[in-house]
């Protein structure tokens, strides 16, 4: 954790001063553990303590500084982050990032789905992702404003466990102490009074009261409270920290942004510093790249710290709650004597809880209303405004309530802001009563230490008295040092003896060892010669074995050539006996056939006369089989046809799909893009204007076949369609989610009685209604060209439309596939368009909603000429989408 505070700056003098050389490091290790294994155990332990800040660190430093240096050096932070971190740093950077963010940003559709969320945030807060200086300045700005709040905290609790500490080990001196357990047979005063008159040698006070002066006396009383009034046991200085931020923060508007313009709250206006805050959490939130290290890893905490410290200061949070205005107010700001009833329906009560109200006068009823309305979990002012001005007569009480509320809560913002905090720091200007009396135990206190000052000196006197009798037993000291230095040089000429005696001993291990060598070597001997003698004998009975195996699989296939001889000599002997069998057999048999011959004969002469006839059948079913292909080809033909139609559909629905794709979004008429888009073979039109309906007609050619029109008007679509039909090149026309005018559907049938180009005409998503439909189908009945007409997704065709639909069918000898799906048709009408298929073989397919394919299986079975869609028309009928 990184701390940031100001150091006052040491004058160093010029000149190095003049010191002695460092010792070695062997003195070093003496000097500062007494040997080496306590240096690398300190060491050791030392080093958990190292390269950060905890728990540790703030204890050290509560101890070190006390009261009056935590209090100075928490005046100085409070100093820099005002000076220094607010209002340099933060301030500038936050107006910037504020002016970057949208004036409004409402939520988006649950639609869009995860993906599309993403995306609209991103290009909402584009601004501030990609401000140059956030990663960098303003996070470490944001990170040093929350080490300076995450430290006073730290101090505080580091200190507060150490009063903690220093009060439980005064207790017993203080006469604080557990109680202790009591029998059943026991009083608990008599026990507290032993234990009194037990510990009544420890407690300071009464003692230095008994033996000591007065003064001794008021200075023990004096220390006592002192000590039992720490700080931990009623004040707090972190919370003094957070009023002198709040105070920093409250005199600047940016932080708490302008006030809201419905005057209650702000909804999706994002001026507000938590609006900012919550786009920054966005920004850091985002995944970071390869090789690049995380916010968290970065920065820390003290980010998270700043941002939630600065709105809790800032904000307050009871905007943000139901808040329930009394039955006074209400009573007074609206007149609800004789609408009590709708005015409950309006509020959201149940019928039955409005029932259950107490009878009699309407103002009671009025009143018992707004109890239970206000007690129940739906309420809020903002509603009740809301269903308020929907009545045109109630606007003006509504506006009139607004207003108070408005005014009420400028008249609480002024109050609050002028209120002053009671304690702006820890060392102010004015006093308080309670400092004064703390200041004047202080004083008591320093009395007591120069009382124990004085002590210390009458010690340092008997110490020094202490030295001259020391000085008088040197001499006996210096007789033990001669004595013991005789016993030491005894001791070296022992150790000498034993040195010699060392050197025999060793000498004699060497030539044991010796020994014990020469032994392992002559043993390694033996041990070669015996392995070399075994490997010997194993190759020896390795190569008798594999004899051994030789001369067994010799008998053995000696003995397969027996038993094959045996059984070959039995095999001949039973074809002999089966040969002489037969050849009585035969002999039989020859006088058997001789008779067959006669027989066969007299056969063969029946059978030819059987051949004419058969030979004569056979040329009869040549000629059918001649007439079965004539047939097989007809229907050959026929399938192919079909397959054509079924291609021409698929690319019909490739094309469909692909203009769907580009009528994915929700469509909105304020929010509709003009775009006309060219390729080689077509032209795609999406709510164009008249002066590029004219560029168009003017830019396009005779490769240009297919034209798309879609979200226009039918006086665009007349300015469009009718000049295009009569150059005579466009085959295909699209023309989708454009309302066509019963005048123009009368030009454009007009024009078709005459048109051989148009091969596929769609009119989709609520272009045409029933009227429409009739005045289109009865210019195409005698029409030569046209294959395909898709009715699909227009509400507004229902059943009225159906016999001129059937009649265009039976007249019509060029329509291959009509789409009448997502249409108001009724069964009984789809049911008259299938009937109309026995008159009319050359449509191939008629497409219809899945929902009539149970009443239309009868049909299924018989012809494959009726097709089923899933599309649906309640969710995609304003979009333009087909989903299958």
């Amino acid at each position: 954790m990184t701390l940031f505070l100001t150091i006052a700056t040491i004058q160093l003098p010029t000149e190095p001063p003049e010191r002695e050389s460092a010792p070695k490091s062997q003195t070093v290790t003496t000097m500062l553990y007494g040997n080496k294994q306590l240096k690398e155990a300190y060491q050791s332990i030392f080093t958990l303590y190292g390269g950060f800040v905890g728990s540790i660190h703030f204890s050290a430093l509560s101890k070190l500084l006390g009261y009056h240096g935590i209090a100075m050096l928490l005046e100085q932070l409070l100093n820099v982050i005002k000076s220094s971190i607010i209002q340099t740093q933060l301030k500038p950077y936050v107006e910037a990032l504020v002016a970057g963010l949208p004036q409004k940003c409402k939520l988006p559709f649950f639609q869009y789905g995860s993906k599309g969320v993403l995306g609209f945030y991103l290009a909402q807060l584009g601004p501030v992702i990609q401000y140059k200086d956030l990663r960098t300045d303003v996070f470490q700005a944001f990170k040093e404003l929350g080490n300076a709040v995450i430290f006073s905290l730290l101090l505080e609790k580091a200190l507060g466990q150490q009063e903690v500490v220093d009060i439980l080990q005064a207790a017993p001196f203080q006469n604080l102490y557990p109680k202790p357990y009591v029998k059943d047979d026991q009083n608990m005063e008599t026990v507290m009074k032993n234990l009194d008159q037990q510990y009544a040698a420890l407690n300071m006070v009464s003692m230095i009261s008994r033996y000591g002066t007065e003064q001794q006396g008021a200075n023990a009383r004096d220390a006592e409270l002192l000590t039992r009034e720490r700080l931990c046991r009623a004040l707090s200085m972190f919370e003094l920290v957070m009023q002198r931020i709040k105070s920093f923060l409250t005199c600047d508007p940016i932080w708490e942004g302008p006030p809201p313009a419905n005057g209650v709250m702000s909804i999706d206006e994002c001026q507000e510093f938590h609006r900012l805050w919550s786009a920054i959490q966005f920004a850091y939130c985002l995944p970071p790249t390869k090789g690049e290290i995380t916010i968290e890893q970065c920065y820390g905490e003290g980010l998270q710290w700043a941002g939630c410290v600065i709105m809790t200061l800032v904000i307050t949070f009871d905007e943000f709650l139901d808040q329930k205005p009394p039955i006074k107010e209400l009573v007074e700001q609206i007149d609800t004597r004789n609408e009590w009833l709708m005015f409950g329906v309006i509020l959201g009560l149940t019928k039955d809880a409005i029932y259950q109200l107490p009878k009699g006068v309407i103002t009671g009823k009025t009143e018992a209303l707004l109890e239970l309305w206000l007690h129940a979990p739906n309420a809020s002012r903002r509603q009740l405004l809301e269903e308020l001005r929907k009545d045109p007569d109630k606007k003006d009480v509504a506006d009139n309530y607004e207003k108070h509320l408005t005014d009420t809560y400028q008249a609480e913002c002024k109050q609050s802001s002028e209120k002053e905090p009671a304690d702006q720091c820890f060392v102010s200007g004015q006093k308080s009563r309670e400092e004064l009396d703390i200041e004047e135990k202080l004083k008591t206190k320093d009395c007591v230490i120069q009382e124990l000052q004085d002590n210390i000196c009458n010690y340092k006197e008997q110490i020094k008295d202490f030295e001259e009798k020391l000085r008088t037993n040197n001499s006996d000291i210096e007789n033990l040092q001669s004595t013991f230095e005789e016993k030491e040089n005894e001791l070296q000429a022992a150790v000498h003896c034993n040195e010699t005696q060392k050197v025999d001993f060793e000498e004699k291990l060497k030539t044991k060892v010796q020994e014990i060598n020469d032994l392992k070597v002559s043993i390694k001997e033996k041990d070669n010669e015996s392995d070399s003698k075994i490997q010997e004998l194993q190759t020896i009975i390795h190569e008798k074995e594999e004899e051994l195996l030789s001369s067994q699989k010799l008998l053995a296939k000696k003995e397969r050539e027996v038993n094959t001889l045996s059984e070959g000599i039995t095999a001949k002997e039973t074809e002999l006996a089966s040969f002489r069998k037969l050849s009585e057999e035969q002999l039989q048999d020859l006088v058997a056939l001789k008779l067959k011959l006669t027989d066969n004969q007299q056969d063969i002469a029946e059978k030819e006369s059987m051949i004419k006839s058969t030979n004569e059948e056979l040329l009869s079913v040549r000629l059918l089989l001649s007439q079965t292909q004539e047939e097989l080809k007809l229907q050959r033909n026929e399938l192919e046809e079909k397959l054509k139609t079924q291609h021409r559909i698929s690319k019909m629905k490739d094309r469909e799909i692909e203009s769907l794709k580009a009528m994915l979004y929700p469509r909105n008429e304020q929010d509709m893009i003009t775009s006309i888009k060219w390729s080689e073979s077509e032209v795609r039109l999406t709510s164009p204007s008249a002066e590029q309906c004219t560029d168009v007609l003017t830019r396009i050619d005779d490769n240009h076949q297919q034209i798309y029109l879609s979200d226009s008007s039918s006086d665009v679509a007349q300015l469009l369609i009718v000049p295009l039909l009569q150059k005579k090149s466009v085959n295909s026309l699209y023309i989708f989610s454009t309302r066509l005018r019963h005048g123009f559907i009368d030009l454009f049938s007009s024009q078709m009685l005459d048109n051989n180009t148009l091969e596929s005409l769609h009119l989709n998503h609520n272009s045409i209604d029933d009227v429409g439909v009739i005045t289109l189908v009865q210019s195409l009945k005698h029409n030569k060209k046209l294959q395909y007409l898709s009715l699909e997704f227009n509400t507004e065709i229902t059943s009225l439309s159906v016999p001129s639909l059937a009649e265009f069918i039976r007249i019509n000898c060029t329509l291959s596939v009509l789409y009448v799906a997502s249409t108001s048709i009724d069964a009984k009408g789809v049911l008259e368009l299938v009937d109309s298929l026995k008159f009319n073989k050359r449509l191939g397919k008629i497409v219809v909603d899945q929902k009539h394919k149970a009443i239309c299986s009868q049909f299924v079975s018989k012809t494959n000429r009726l097709d089923f869609s899933y599309s649906s028309t309640t969710a995609y009928e304003n979009t333009g989408i087909t989903k299958f």
